[in-house]
């Protein structure tokens, strides 16, 4: 009788616990990938940080973690505290961007250099 007892003990924390043991394991699920580009929500928007892997000033674009991003006048371009031209970004040196959403385009609000890059000649211009 004593047995019986245990087992029906048992069985009952058993079921109470299996939700919370499933639901611990979906929270763990969702985290985010580690080697994903950095992209996160700061206090200037959504934003992106890696090097640059393409760049076309006559375009007015710059591609960094897949993700090609349009630049207008009103992008603000530096590099530490200096402000900088479009045309003195190359592809591989590293930067961050602040950008917003526009439709299905993404649009550079700044884009500051890191570190230097290894810098190469970028498309589009002479």
């Amino acid at each position: 009788m004593k047995k019986r007892i245990a087992l029906y003990v048992l069985a009952t924390v058993a079921l109470f616990a299996a939700p919370a043991l499933i639901r611990a394991q979906d929270i763990a699920d969702a985290k985010p990938d580690a080697t994903a580009p950095a992209a996160d929500t700061g206090k200037h928007g959504k934003m992106v940080t890696g090097a640059i892997t393409a760049l076309d000033t006559n375009a007015m674009t710059i591609t960094v973690s897949e993700k090609t991003f349009s630049v207008n006048s009103d992008t603000k371009i530096t590099k530490g505290k200096n402000p900088i031209q479009l045309s003195d970004l190359n592809v591989g040196d590293n930067v961050k961007i602040a950008f917003k959403k526009d439709g299905d385009s993404l649009v550079a609000k700044s884009i500051s250099i890191g570190g230097k890059g290894k810098g190469k000649k970028k498309q589009g211009s002479e």
